[in-house]
């Protein structure tokens, strides 16, 4: 028994650390630039209140039913629960880097939030 509370106790941090990060609620503006080879995604979006900290865009392989697409979600860490923030909705911005092995090869980019998303062709 002892074991398993053990093991319980590592894992657990872990488990908590990654439900912490969520969607932003909206993205409000996404855009494209070659730098190089490599695509450089720029996306803007909103969050319900302040404090939101480490915006960052993950890939979603897992959502491309489009050939030639990249599907990103728009995530955010939130404040801790019991601190105190401003009932404001902010704004965030981050910028990803695709590398030019697979940037060349894209088409379009999309960017998905909570209440939405943004789909962007990439340009030539």
């Amino acid at each position: 028994m002892r074991f398993f509370l053990a093991l319980a106790a590592l894992l657990l941090p872990h488990a908590a650390l990654a439900q912490d990060v969520v969607l932003v609620q909206h993205v409000t503006n996404v855009t494209l630039a070659r730098s190089g080879g490599a695509l450089l995604v720029t996306a803007g979006g909103t969050v319900p209140i302040a404090g939101f900290t480490n915006p960052a865009l993950k890939a979603r392989p897992d959502l491309v039913k489009v050939e030639d697409g990249y599907v990103l979600d728009f995530v955010a860490t939130p404040p801790p629960r019991d601190a105190v923030v401003a009932q404001v909705e902010s704004r965030i911005v981050v910028t990803l880097r695709i590398e030019p092995a697979e940037a060349e090869k894209l088409r379009f980019v999309q960017v998905r939030a909570a209440l939405g998303s943004r789909t962007v062709q990439v340009p030539k």
